[in-house]
C-alpha cells in the first residue's frame, strides 16, 4: 500500500470513527472538493491566473497554449473526478472493486 493510504487509515483509527465513517467523511470531503473543482469562478479564477502568468513569463502564444490546457484539464478530467473512488485510492473507502480515481466513460 501507498503511505498515505496507512496515513488516512491511521488517522481515520485515531479518531475513533466507526466503521464506514471515515469512508463517509471523506466521501463528503471529496465531494466538496468536486463543487469547487466544478464552480464557474474555479474556472474564471484559473483564467485570471494564467493571464497574470503569461504576463509575467512573456512568451508569445503563452494565454492560447496555457488556456487550451487549462481549458481541457477543466471541461474534460474534472468532471470525471468521482469522489468515491478517490477515497477507496486514499485507503478511506474499502475497495469493492478495481476501481480507478477518475471514471472511464
Amino acid at each position: 500500500k501507498q503511505w498515505y493510504q496507512r496515513r488516512v487509515r491511521d488517522a481515520i483509527a485515531v479518531r475513533g470513527l466507526q466503521e464506514g465513517e471515515g469512508c463517509q467523511a471523506c466521501v463528503d470531503g471529496m465531494d466538496m472538493v468536486k463543487q469547487i473543482l466544478d464552480s464557474p469562478d474555479l474556472k474564471d479564477l484559473t483564467h485570471l491566473a494564467v493571464k497574470e502568468f503569461c504576463s509575467v513569463v512573456q512568451f508569445s502564444g503563452c494565454e492560447a497554449i496555457i488556456d487550451v490546457v487549462v481549458n481541457q484539464i477543466l471541461n474534460e478530467y474534472v468532471p470525471k473526478f468521482d469522489p468515491k473512488k478517490a477515497c477507496v485510492s486514499f485507503g478511506a473507502c474499502p475497495n469493492t472493486t478495481n476501481v480507478a480515481m477518475v471514471s472511464q466513460d
